[in-house]
């Protein structure tokens, strides 16, 4: 549980615009 929260602190940190973006368009 702890990595996957580090997980998705790094990615909003690191590009919370690409993260918001995958999640609209999806894996495909």
């Amino acid at each position: 549980e702890v990595e996957h929260s580090d997980d998705l602190e790094l990615i909003e940190i690191t590009a919370p615009a690409e993260f918001e973006t995958m999640l609209v368009e999806g894996p495909g």
